[in-house]
């Protein structure tokens, strides 16, 4: 009896030994487990920080350079209006050693050349060019022959010009001669420009008879000879 009890209490002891070392075991592996799962977090949440700040840093890059090129797209479009980009307010930049530095030790490093003011294109005055005398006009108000020989008898006498630069408001115009005395004279303002086209005008035997001898007719722009005169000649 004394015996079965002894046995009993060493099987009770063991099974309290073996009990007390799986406790202890699986205190160090929730442990273990615990530890690994907060690595793990640590790892992940600074991961994510530092693709943040790479993403940050890749942003302020690309806006710095899209600042810059529409700055230098503003100068160039200032100076080709004939501004000086010297003149441009500009915001006041943050002080930089390496700006600073620079600026000393190459000053013409921050000069900006004004461009020569090219020279305004002038219109070419109105002329008159071409002058012929012919017995007649076709649709194009060009003349339809050249003739310096009339007879008395015709009804009518043109002198036809190709015109150029002619704008609204300018004056054209006839002096007519016989001989060298005036016998009519003719004037015509346009309301609409004439350029690279015929003008033309004409006497009739209303504003002087066609007496025999020799003609010619001045051509003007503005009150001012366009040209040479032109000579014809009437016969009886």
């Amino acid at each position: 009896m004394r015996r079965t009890w002894i046995g009993l209490l060493l099987v009770l002891v063991g099974v309290s030994a073996c009990s007390g070392q799986s406790s202890a075991e699986m205190t160090l592996v929730s442990q273990r487990d615990t530890l690994a799962t907060q690595m793990a977090f640590v790892h992940e949440t600074a991961t994510i920080g530092t693709d943040r700040l790479a993403m940050t840093v890749e942003y302020v890059e690309t806006e710095t350079d899209r600042v810059s090129v529409q700055g230098t797209r503003l100068a160039q479009t200032y100076v080709a209006r004939g501004g000086v980009v010297g003149t441009i307010p500009f915001s006041t930049p943050l002080p930089s050693t390496s700006a600073t530095s620079q600026a000393e030790t190459s000053p013409e490093a921050t000069t900006v050349s004004t461009p020569e003011p090219s020279a305004i294109p002038t219109e070419a005055p109105p002329a008159l060019y071409n002058i012929v005398t012919s017995a007649g006009v076709g649709s194009n108000d060009c003349a339809t022959g050249q003739v310096t020989s009339f007879t008395s008898s015709m009804e009518q006498i043109y002198v036809v010009a190709t015109a150029s630069n002619v704008v609204p408001g300018t004056e054209l115009g006839a002096r007519w001669f016989m001989e060298d005395q005036e016998v009519a004279h003719h004037t015509f303002v346009p309301d609409f420009p004439i350029n690279q086209e015929c003008i033309w005008f004409y006497i009739d035997q209303t504003d002087a008879p066609f007496t025999p001898g020799n003609w010619h007719v001045q051509l003007e722009v503005n009150g001012v000879p366009a040209a040479t005169p032109v000579s014809f000649i009437i016969t009886g």
